[in-house]
């Protein structure tokens, strides 16, 4: 085995743990309006923060939540079930969990990640002006050095509202 294959192997094994191990539970976790630390405290395998608010990204991000480009108008979330006919033969059936439809005005800009990189002070201001679980909602998302699209929600409208009247 080649050292490549060695990494892409060492990189899909430790894939299959973390989504074995944690995934699934930060993704619960996060649903029930834990923050990143919160849930790293929760979680009975020792997972790293900064590993925690990736996945919450990557959840925002799948799930439609959060976009980077322009968000598609319709949105599902699929999963297979494992089905088999009376003589023994599988098959999967796709069964859609979830879905919506979307428009770009249901989203709202987010600038917290250029926000953050241009004025640290005004943003550690900002961040003081929340209250502790809006706060770590907004610490537990690695937000991008870009502006994104951010599915409105009554707690992303509050944090805006706070952000909003500490830049003007």
């Amino acid at each position: 085995m080649s050292s490549d294959e060695g990494k892409h192997f060492k990189s899909a094994l430790n894939n299959f743990i973390f989504d074995v191990s944690s995934r699934g539970g930060i993704r619960h976790l996060f649903d029930l309006g834990y923050s990143a630390e919160e849930i790293a405290r929760k979680l009975d395998y020792p997972v790293p923060v900064r590993t925690v608010c990736e996945e919450i990204y990557n959840y925002l991000t799948e799930k439609g939540i959060i976009c980077e480009n322009e968000p598609s108008a319709d949105w599902q979330e699929a999963e297979y079930i494992l089905d088999k006919d009376e003589y023994g033969r599988s098959t999967y059936r796709r069964v859609v969990k979830d879905s919506r439809k979307t428009a770009a005005s249901d989203y709202v800009i987010i600038p917290f990640g250029l926000y953050k990189i241009k004025s640290p002070s005004a943003y550690a201001s900002f961040l003081e002006g929340l209250d502790a679980k809006d706060r770590g909602f907004v610490e537990s998302v690695p937000w991008p050095a870009k502006e994104v699209l951010y599915l409105k929600d009554e707690r992303i409208l509050r944090i805006l509202r706070v952000f909003m009247g500490q830049i003007a």
